[in-house]
């Protein structure tokens, strides 16, 4: 916790960090240490010797975790288009990684972020439980939140599973994939061109 609030007091702090890829490492210690709904819970039941969890914190840890989840896949993949235009478009890095560019990707995140988890978290807070209401762990996830009810789930796996499909196709397969291959053509393209543009040695001296 202590590490990362020092690097977003540091980014924001010294003016020579106002970059993209620091931006964006801000954004990544701001969620790590704001939305964590996980370690109070943990120390709190090391404290009263406690290793229970109830539904409504079971919900507040889910909708937290996937927040700062889907928020760091969001960051993630805008970093990796970071890489991309600072390596394949050098000449075109300031105009294209601009200001207003940076921000409207990572409040993309932040937004995409909210809406995925609100669309998980409501099916969930809709089930009707029975028997037992709490779960026998300090944290908890919606799969371990299932067992407890007596509703019907298919709507939670379906929307579990389009979301995290849609996840996975817009953040990682679409632009980190994309933008990691673009770079590594592009080294290999520049390792190629240096070999070729390199001046073969002299001929040895011939013996008259």
């Amino acid at each position: 916790m202590a590490g990362k609030l020092m690097m977003v007091l540091v980014t924001r702090a010294h003016s020579h960090l106002y970059t993209p890829m620091y931006f964006f490492l801000h954004q990544l210690s701001f969620q790590d240490t704001g939305f964590s709904v996980t370690v109070p819970k943990l120390l709190r039941n090391l404290l009263y010797q406690k290793e229970t969890v109830s539904v409504e914190g079971c919900l507040a840890q889910v909708f937290s975790l996937l927040v700062r989840g889907a928020t760091e896949v969001g960051l993630l993949a805008a970093m990796s288009y970071d890489c991309f235009a600072a390596i394949c478009h050098p000449l075109l890095y300031v105009q294209v990684m601009n200001n207003l560019l940076c921000k409207r990707l990572a409040w993309g995140s932040w937004d995409l972020s909210f809406f995925t988890a609100l669309l998980n978290i409501f099916p969930a807070m809709n089930l009707e439980f029975c028997g037992d209401y709490t779960i026998p762990h300090y944290s908890c996830d919606l799969p371990s939140l299932f067992p407890l009810s007596c509703s019907d789930l298919s709507p939670s796996f379906t929307v579990i599973l389009c979301s995290s499909l849609y996840g996975i196709a817009t953040s990682f397969s679409f632009l980190i994939f994309y933008s990691y291959v673009c770079i590594v053509f592009t080294i290999l393209g520049i390792g190629s061109s240096s070999v070729e543009a390199r001046p073969s040695p002299p001929a040895p001296p011939t013996l008259q």
